[in-house]
């Protein structure tokens, strides 16, 4: 869908010198306490030793045609790094 849309949509802005402008937002999210969900994502403790199911979600944003381009889950304790790395194929596609 996202490669249809830089491709056959004569309405697609670009960025500086037809570079498109991206950027990325990482934000945890919170699950259901299920023995499932544990073993994918992991638990997050805190002062209290309470604990939650969290995990984290890594959006790739086109800031001037206003669409999300990918996005990927992982654990709590995936790195920021290690997901930009999983979107990058998606900021070198040509979209001309």
């Amino acid at each position: 869908l996202v490669e249809e849309f830089y491709t056959i949509n004569l309405g697609v802005k670009k960025g500086l010198s037809g570079f498109r402008i991206l950027s990325m937002d990482e934000s945890r999210f919170t699950l259901l306490k299920t023995k499932e969900f544990g073993k994918i994502y992991g638990d997050s403790k805190n002062q209290s030793l309470s604990y939650a199911i969290q995990g984290r979600a890594c959006v790739l944003f086109d800031l001037l045609n206003k669409i999300c381009i990918s996005g990927v889950f992982s654990s709590i304790g995936t790195d920021e790094r290690k997901q930009a790395k999983q979107l990058l194929d998606y900021c070198e596609k040509k979209t001309t």
